[in-house]
Parts: structure tokens; sequence; C-alpha cells
């Protein structure tokens, strides 16, 4: 296999196992994303991709080594990412938080359980998880944070018999087995005792027990800020480790201090067997979450730099905001709904940026298209937003 197609799979594979983190309105649209992101058993993996996960974790291991905090180990491996710069940044920019809080999971539990379902969710109830907010940055503007998520206690419970309770499956594998190639994305030995355990049973029953946090976070007044950017990836087979990047509210007043909470899903898969087939269910409680307060410092500043030019003949105004991560804002072009604006890239001290994060919209009255740039190494120059395409050179914005 050619080396291409290896980190095609290896990426794809990582984002399978451990990608989170898709943006949504609420906390519920948060929770279904990652249950559909996580209720498939994978086709068991090769060889030579469990070798390239191995020098990934390796790779990972000597980043701890060389002492570099949560974003800069993050940054490891992602060279052909946009995110890359970013993260180097971060992890210059922010503080060390190092807060662990030591979670309960609480909730009432079936007085008698009369199925396996039930029981399974009262095992919910008093498990343990280590939350660390390990570093921070905000600027009053955005909010960076990088935390681990220990899950205490073991990962997998097996059971003998019918899994009785579940009115329906997410997904249902009649005739198949699941030593015909499945895993559950944890290390071979692992996965060799689930096959062991399903293959001496007539039908049975394994548990992986998982835990999240919630996509983006809430303000102290309810507001619910969804991610902008983040990432994850497993430092073990019991820790997650992650990032997330959102948006204050326009005209947020930060202070000294930031106040948001995070939220941790305790959400489960139950993988059954029997003679008919193999079949896989997400298990979740509601009353498992936990809600856990945090708070930042704000050392971070930005500056706001706005330019005017036209497009076609049309007015344009830019924004951008400096910060000490990244360039981030909006060119809005007044024209009509069926025009089709050109993006832009960054010229600074004649070195150009692609816009690593560009979008458009029509908001009604106006085009807008969304800005991100990595912060040059020099800002003391000349910064010019230039259209993409060389032919309307002379409608570049002069920034200031």
């Amino acid at each position: 296999m050619r080396d291409e197609e290896m980190k095609k799979i290896i990426r794809r594979e990582i984002d399978t196992e451990f990608s989170d983190l898709h943006s949504c309105a609420s906390l519920e649209s948060a929770i279904m994303s990652r249950i559909e992101g996580e209720k498939s058993a994978r086709r068991h993996v090769p060889a030579t991709l469990v070798f390239a996960v191995m020098m990934v974790l390796a790779l990972g291991s000597m980043a701890v080594a060389a002492g570099l905090g949560l974003f800069g180990q993050l940054r490891t491996g992602r060279e052909d990412e946009t995110n890359y710069a970013r993260l180097e940044r971060l992890e210059n920019a922010a503080v060390k938080v190092g807060k662990t809080e030591h979670l309960t999971v609480g909730g009432t539990k079936h007085e008698k359980p009369e199925t396996v379902r039930d029981a399974l969710l009262d095992a919910q109830i008093g498990r343990t998880y280590d939350l660390t907010m390990e570093q921070a940055y905000c600027d009053g503007r955005k909010l960076y944070y990088a935390y681990t998520l220990r899950i205490n206690g073991e990962r997998l419970l097996m059971g003998e018999g019918e899994a009785t309770g579940f009115a329906s499956w997410d997904a249902a594998y009649p005739d198949e087995r699941f030593e015909d190639g499945f895993d559950l994305g944890l290390d071979d030995a692992l996965n060799e005792k689930v096959a062991q355990w399903l293959r001496d049973c007539k039908s049975g029953y394994v548990v992986k027990r998982s835990a999240y946090i919630g996509d983006g976070v809430e303000l102290k007044d309810g507001t619910n800020l969804t991610p902008v950017d983040s990432g994850s990836e497993d430092a073990d087979e019991q820790t997650i480790r992650a990032y997330c990047e959102v948006e204050l509210p326009e005209g947020y007043q930060a202070g000294d201090t930031v106040e948001f909470v995070l939220t941790v899903i305790t959400c489960d898969t139950v993988y059954a067997q029997n003679e008919s087939g193999f079949y896989e269910a997400t298990l979740m409680n509601r009353e498992a979450m936990l809600r856990v307060p945090v708070s930042v410092p704000v050392t971070g500043q930005t500056r706001t730099l706005r330019g005017e030019g036209t497009a076609d003949g049309y007015a344009a105004q830019a924004t951008l905001v400096v910060s000490d991560v990244d360039l981030s804002g909006e060119v809005s072009i007044d024209a009509p709904k069926d025009y089709v604006p050109e993006g832009y890239t960054l010229l600074a001290d004649g070195v150009e940026y692609p816009n690593i994060n560009e979008w458009m919209e029509y908001d009604g009255q106006k085009h807008v298209i969304h800005l991100r740039f990595d912060l040059p190494d020099a800002m003391g120059g000349d910064l010019v937003l230039m259209p993409v395409d060389p032919r309307y050179a002379e409608e570049a914005i002069h920034l200031n």
C-alpha cells in the first residue's frame, strides 16, 4: 500500500474513533452527534495500521517527555492540518491551569431492574471520572481550553445471556459474529478477550464504558457556545485528551476571568451476540450528565484592523481581529443576492497566507466572506487582503 493511502486510512480511523466533535446548536444535538459517531463497531484494523498508530502514540509520549503542554502535545502529528500553527501559538500563549475535578455520576437506580438494559443504566450511577483543565487562553473574544478526561474503572463489562430490554438496535448484523472482523477500538488483547467471551457464549453481551465532554460550553447566563474548532485523541485506554475553541458572544464583557460550564456525558455502547447475529446499541442516562463549572483567566489582548475597497464595483468593508493566536474576521460586500464573491488571501510583508477557514453567506443584505489566517511572523508592515483571482489585484483591501 502506498504511503499516501496509508495516511488517509490512519486519518480516517483516528477521526472515526476520536472525533468528536461536530458543531451543534444545543447540548442535545451535541450528545446525538457523539452517539452517531460512536455507535458502530469498526472492522478489524490491519496490522500495518496498528503499527502506524503505535508510532503516533510513541510520538505523543516523546512530546510529553519534552515537557510540552497539552496544546503542544496535540499539535504533534498535525503538520499537514490547518490548526497546526494555531496550536503552536496556543502552546506559547496559554496559561497552565492544571486543576482536576474528581466526578461521581449521580442518579436514581431502578427499585428492581427488570431487564439487562435497566441494570446497565443503574451500573452507570456511581462511576467516577477525573477531569483536568490543563491549559486555557482567553482574550475576551475567543476562549480556547485543553483538558484530559480519565474514565476510572474497567472499560469493559461482559455478561452472559440475552441482552433484554432493547426495543431496537442502532445497528444489526444478521448471521455475523464479532470474530468475523469487528473490533471495539481497543487494544488487541481486549478485543481478543471480547471475541473469546462471545465465542464461548451461546448468547452474551459486552458493554464498552465511555464518557465524553459535550461540544462547546455554557456561560453563566445560560448561553450555549458551540465549537469553532476542536480535536481529541486517546492518550491511553482510560484517558481522552482534547481541546476546544469557542467564540464569546458579541458584546460580551470579559473581566479578569471567564466562567463557564462543561458537561460530562456518560454514554456506553452495548454489543450483543446470539445465534441470529451481532447487534449494537447506545446506552445513555440523562440523569448521569455532570455539569462542571470552570473559571480561567483572561490573559490575551486583541486589536482590530479595518479597510475598505470594492469588489466588482460593489462596496466592500473588511474587519480583521489580531490576537496572540491568529487573525480572523470578515469581508462584507454590498451586492445583490445572485452575486458570486471572490475569496481573499492575506499578504503580510510580501508573504502570502491562505484563508484556512473560508466560508461565505448572504445575510439578506450583503455577502459575508469569513476569514481566518495563521498569525504572520512579521506584523510590522502592510497587511493587505488580496483577491484570490489575480485579475482583480487592483481591488485589494489595505488594512490599518
